[in-house]
């Protein structure tokens, strides 16, 4: 009687989880760590074939060595459809090696590194030292997710939801500085050596530099789109079009680390959109005209309540609490 597949073996043949193993997204690390958690799985065991998966991974990738770049890249979607196909556990040759690979890992134990998340609440601002020494600073309601050992990866990666600044280590290898690269949704920004501030909000990316130099790389149906930013320019990806402007004040971008709310002619509508992705405070407005009016001011990041007087006052508006949210309108609409 044939044996059955344990549920390791599965995951070998599983194309999202060795996509999750050798392209890992935010979205996929949810996935598998929603999965794990609801159906806890051998952590050891877990790390073994996660260890495999990369292993032939790395077997595939050497016989593609010497063809042409075309080539490669035409394949490259293929290769993770493929690893996901082989009876890696029922093939007698694999077996084998599967056997001599598991018990190496009791004499010469690989590395697995882990990928740390961390999350920020509404309002929470937390600094992060990296393993190369850069910082991140996430602003509220922000997740940032990175490999815990940079030294065996190619590049320094993070990933980031939400809003961070990032202030870059130069890190010299042996081909000169080594990039270092933030993945968001469909948009990767490469640096070597830099300040910048990167805030993803919904549809809306913007990317803000105040040191150094980025490139930014967006993938697009229609193909690969780059960028460079410079100091004092600011990079919107908005609707599927990235375009570039000149700040005038690069700096108030990065106003928040120090736990200030700076408005500077802002909507009334940009500033909801702020409280809500930042402190979780929703704020609606009566009719469309309140929406557009612009309000200047600096407050402190315990001080929406202030903020929301301060508005009030500013355009003689009334103020309500309704369940859980706050409410603007005119008083002559609320009398």
């Amino acid at each position: 009687m044939t044996e059955r597949p344990s549920e390791l073996e599965r995951l070998t043949q599983d194309p999202k989880f060795v996509k999750w193993v050798l392209q890992p997204t935010v979205e996929l690390d949810n996935y598998w760590n929603d999965k794990f958690t609801s159906n806890p799985i051998d952590k050891i065991g877990l790390k073994r074939v996660v260890e495999l998966v990369r292993v032939l991974n790395s077997q595939s990738t050497s016989k593609s060595a010497g063809r042409d770049i075309q080539s490669v890249h035409a394949e490259e979607e293929d290769s993770i459809s493929s690893i996901a196909r082989k009876k890696i556990f029922w093939s007698g040759g694999v077996v084998v090696a599967l056997a001599l690979f598991l018990l190496s890992l009791a004499f010469f134990p690989l590395k697995f590194d882990e990928k740390i998340v961390i999350n920020t609440k509404y309002g929470e601002i937390k600094e992060i030292l990296l393993p190369d020494g850069s910082k991140a600073i996430m602003n509220g309601n922000s997740t940032l997710s990175y490999y815990e050992d940079w030294d065996r990866e190619e590049e320094r990666s993070v990933w980031l939801k939400g809003e961070g600044c990032f202030l870059v280590e130069k890190k010299h290898g042996n081909e000169g500085l080594e990039k270092f690269t933030v993945h968001l949704d469909g948009l990767d920004i490469n640096v070597l050596g830099t300040v910048f501030n990167v805030d993803q909000r919904t549809e809306k990316v913007n990317v803000t530099l105040a040191e150094g130099k980025v490139e930014m790389i967006y993938m697009r149906q229609s193909g690969r789109n780059e960028t460079i930013l410079l100091p004092g320019e600011t990079a919107t990806l908005e609707n599927g079009t990235l375009r570039k402007t000149k700040s005038s004040d690069v700096w108030k971008a990065l106003e928040w680390r120090q736990r200030r709310m700076v408005f500077e002619n802002n909507s009334l509508s940009e500033i909801a959109s702020i409280l809500k992705e930042r402190y979780g405070v929703n704020l609606k407005f009566e009719n469309r005209e309140i929406k557009e009016y612009r309000f200047s001011g600096t407050f402190s990041n315990d001080e929406t309540g202030l903020l929301l007087r301060a508005i009030s006052e500013a355009f003689d508006l009334k103020i309500r609490k309704y369940k859980e949210s706050h409410v603007l309108s005119t008083k002559a609409l609320d009398s």
